[in-house]
């Protein structure tokens, strides 16, 4: 029996997640496909616990889809206090402006850099150290794996990557590569996010 796709929340004490926006948009279309409560949760403490004081902190999102998750991201950034921003790579144009609608609204614009090519285009052209990097982009197992060897090159010491949709499906058979050709740490989240369900950590 598969496990089940949604582990989504919709009925909970909305004070807990740090975004006010997003807050007030919850369960409407502005939310679009993205992992939601308590996934956010994840993201936003993850940023929290990997962002350094001495350094400029870039936080890698590929994949902005309507830009919640990207919200979440430079609400973290900003309550850390720390220097740096988000880049969030997302091919689809249309999808992309509707994002940067939301950033301008969550009031995080001044901390997100929105670029509209596919990750393979976004890694031929950058060079830059990610503190921490969120694959969200296409699901498909190969492009899972490529967009993984892209950060990889780019993954600045002691920095963090996290998968979604992790627990079946092109992600899942994805992190069984990484793992067999790469080695690392892997903690596994599954029971958040949704269709299908699960978030992993990834680190050296």
């Amino acid at each position: 029996m598969n496990p089940p796709t949604n582990y989504r929340m919709f009925e909970y004490d909305k004070r807990l997640v740090p975004s006010k926006w997003i807050r007030q948009n919850e369960g409407t279309r502005a939310i679009g496909l993205s992992p939601g409560y308590p996934a956010w949760g994840l993201l936003y403490y993850a940023v929290l616990a990997h962002t350094q004081a001495d350094k400029y902190n870039t936080i890698l999102e590929i994949g902005t889809n309507y830009g919640t998750s990207t919200i979440i991201l430079a609400e973290a950034l900003i309550a850390s206090g720390r220097e740096g921003r988000v880049v969030t790579v997302e091919k689809d144009r249309d999808t992309a402006l509707i994002a940067e609608d939301h950033f301008k609204a969550a009031k995080v614009s001044d901390y997100v850099q929105l670029i509209m090519l596919s990750s393979k285009d976004y890694f031929k052209a950058s060079c830059i150290g990610i503190t921490v990097a969120f694959i969200d982009g296409s699901h498909d197992c190969q492009d899972v794996v490529d967009d993984f060897e892209g950060v990889l090159n780019m993954l600045a010491p002691g920095g963090l990557v996290i998968f979604d949709n992790t627990t079946m499906g092109g992600v899942h058979d994805a992190l069984k590569i990484i793992k067999s050709k790469h080695g690392g740490n892997f903690v596994e989240f599954p029971c958040c996010s949704w269709s299908p369900a699960g978030m992993v950590f990834w680190k050296r």
